[in-house]
Formats: C-alpha cells, structure tokens, sequence
C-alpha cells in the first residue's frame, strides 16, 4: 500500500467518523449536549492520531514516494471532487427553496454546518475516488 492509498484510507475513516458523529448527535441526543461533542472530538481525534502513526510510517528505500500513476490517479481525483462540490453547492442553493420556501429563512447558525458537512462530504469523495482508481488497476500497471 503506497502513501496515496494510505492517506485515502486516513481521509475515509475519519470522514466517515465524522459523519457518524455528527449524525448520532443531531438525532439520537439533543443539540446541547457538550459531553458528547467532547466525546466525538477526542474520538476523533485518537482515531486521527492512530492513523497518522500507520500513515506517517516510512515506506522502504526502495520504493518510489510517488510515479506518473499516482499524480494521475490524484489529477482525476481532484477533478471529480471539484465536479462533485460544485453539484453539491447547486443542489444546496436551489432543495431549500422547494423544502422550505422562499418566505421563510435558514438560520444563521446552520450554514457554518453546511460548510463542514460540505468539506467532510468532499473528503469523503476524494478519497473514495482515490481508493477505487487503485483498485481498478489497469493494462500493464497503468
């Protein structure tokens, strides 16, 4: 496993932490509880330091940190999460138009959770993207 596909594996597992998080807290408990939000975020950030020690381990001398193949696979990555964030920002411009009208308003304290739940989603899709390009392989190890 080179480093792309460790860093994705990273990026995945948090996101998906995060989201399940965030999920649990605005579902399953009320929107006030502090001891959770210090649970989540110690969880996630001994789950993040966990895998920093697994990401941040060196590879052998012998092997490349990166070739023409990883640079395209995150060239391609990045172009669909671009794509991906831009659908995304349209669909949240014009769904709470249809859900809630135009005569009423978002509150102010929601769009900062937008805004993170847009970058965990974007993190999510980048890696996943990353992740199925080297299980795809190719023709030759292209």
């Amino acid at each position: 496993m080179n480093r792309a596909q460790k860093g994705a594996w990273l990026g995945l597992t948090v996101s998906v932490l995060l989201l399940l998080v965030w999920f649990f807290k605005s579902t399953v408990v009320g929107r006030r509880s502090w001891m959770l939000d210090l649970f989540g975020l110690l969880a996630v950030l001994g789950l993040t330091g966990s895998l920093l020690i697994f990401f941040r381990r060196k590879q052998s001398r012998a092997e490349v940190d990166s070739d023409e193949r990883d640079k395209l696979i995150s060239r391609r990555a990045l172009i669909a999460t671009y794509f991906f964030l831009w659908c995304l920002l349209i669909a949240i411009c014009v769904i709470p138009q249809f859900v809630i009208g135009q005569e009423h308003r978002i509150p102010l304290g929601v769009l900062p959770l937008v805004l993170f739940g847009i970058m965990i989603i974007c993190n999510l899709v980048y890696s996943a993207v990353i992740l199925v390009q080297y299980g795809r392989g190719g023709k030759g190890g292209e």
